[in-house]
């Protein structure tokens, strides 16, 4: 598995688009007798997938929502230091 430690803003997008085509979210986890179920949590509650393995169920879950947070506070976080470097280079600090 390849790590990805500075997502380059292609990534990001690409990140965005996926969140945003997938149900709408929250989603939570429910563990079945035969599988992990992860479930749309708004609306009719929708099964999104199946998972044989309890972890992987509850990290789907989480992703939904972790996934659109974490890429815009990457980017306010990208906006921040590009401003700051802006501004020490016109000699403002």
């Amino acid at each position: 598995m390849t790590t990805t430690t500075n997502p380059t803003p292609t990534q990001l997008a690409s990140w965005r688009a996926l969140a945003e085509a997938a149900t709408e979210g929250p989603w939570g986890h429910d563990e079945e007798v035969t599988d992990s179920l992860v479930y749309a949590a708004g609306g009719a509650g929708e099964r999104v997938a199946d998972c044989e393995d309890e972890d992987d169920g509850r990290f789907i879950a989480a992703a939904r929502e972790a996934v659109p947070a974490l890429c815009a506070a990457l980017e306010a976080s990208r906006e921040a230091c590009a401003k700051l470097r802006a501004r020490r280079r016109r000699g403002g600090g």
